[in-house]
């Protein structure tokens, strides 16, 4: 679902029990030429840079997984808008009239499977900019995304734990997703969970700090 950007909700309990129902399967993001998925214009299953042939014609959007679109190319944070659809199961999603005709790229968060637990970290805000894929424990980020995480996304039931140093140490949040219809997603900003920017240095899955969040939308 394309919806406005999400808050985070501070709970005191570290225990987290989701049942997938979702159809578990490899992400895919139908652009449609007209509203309501009409005149099929391409699939995607991988990130795409660039739109060159369809973005400027795009109109609305289907598929599953989670998908941030961009105004401009490259993922750039200075687009005018980044959308985010997050849907477990096959769905459809007409762009809003500011929207339309003016995607320039497309990325998705996570693997080959929607329902795989995931952590991403992004170089910018709202998902924008580099990004590193994690799928387990990760003692030290120094040499491959170290101290530049601004943003997140995690996909599947786990929470993960970011720390502030390598080896697991320093100021520490435990982030979780949210369980939509039985799929889980969620998304971060640092700054909305009073972490330091680019400060990131190592992260490590389950609940390992007293500090736990849980995603939860603003609008459903």
């Amino acid at each position: 679902m394309c919806v406005p950007r999400l808050s985070v909700v501070v709970v005191v309990v570290a225990t987290m029990v989701a049942t997938m129902s979702a159809a578990c399967g490899p992400p895919f993001l139908e652009l449609y030429e007209e509203r309501a998925h009409q005149n099929l214009l391409v699939n995607l299953t991988a990130d795409t840079s660039e739109l060159t042939n369809y973005g400027d014609r795009t109109k609305s959007i289907c598929g599953v997984g989670l998908w941030f679109l961009f105004e401009d190319p490259d993922y750039t944070v200075k687009s005018d808008f980044i959308l985010d659809f997050s849907y477990g199961e096959y769905s459809c999603q007409d762009l809003d009239t500011a929207s339309m005709d003016r995607v320039s790229s497309v990325r998705h968060a996570g693997a080959f499977d929607v329902c795989m637990d995931t952590l991403m970290l992004y170089h910018d805000k709202l998902q924008a900019g580099a990004q590193y894929l994690v799928f387990i424990d990760t003692e030290n980020l120094d040499g491959v995304f170290n101290d530049v995480t601004t943003s997140l996304a995690i996909t599947g039931v786990s929470c993960w734990t970011i720390y502030k140093d390598a080896g697991y140490g320093g100021t520490a949040a435990c982030i979780c997703p949210y369980d939509y219809d039985g799929w889980s997603y969620g998304l971060y900003e640092v700054s909305d969970i009073n972490f330091p920017n680019d400060r990131v240095s190592s992260v490590r899955k389950g609940c390992h700090s007293r500090r736990v969040l849980k995603y939860s939308p603003k609008t459903l």
